[in-house]
């Protein structure tokens, strides 16, 4: 279900230009620190498979396995990071949804 959005003095229109902005702050820190990540395990078992004497048929499932794996917390991470972020006019902010007891 879809809310309308009631504009009123503490809160900015999410427009597409503001949404692009979080999209592209999200998109570039996920794909270098994702890839980062990645390349490191990756390579981290291949090494190791490697000297094992694992075949690539081998060591190739278990690496894209650990980068899935790895990839939830290092998604997670940047959604962090980008929640903390200025924006120059705007921060996103986390605001419940009903007053607390």
């Amino acid at each position: 279900m879809r809310e309308t959005f009631i504009p009123n003095a503490d809160f900015l229109e999410p427009t597409f230009k503001r949404a692009a902005i979080v999209w592209w702050a999200l998109l570039w820190r996920a794909l270098l620190l994702g890839g980062g990540a990645g390349f490191l395990i990756g390579f981290v078992e291949g090494l190791i498979g490697a000297l094992a004497g694992f075949s690539t048929g081998t060591i190739r499932p278990l690496a894209l396995i650990s980068g899935i794996l790895l990839g939830i917390p290092v998604g997670i991470y940047v959604v962090q990071v980008v929640l903390r972020k200025r924006f120059g006019e705007f921060t996103i902010r986390l605001v419940p949804t009903k007053a607390q007891p």
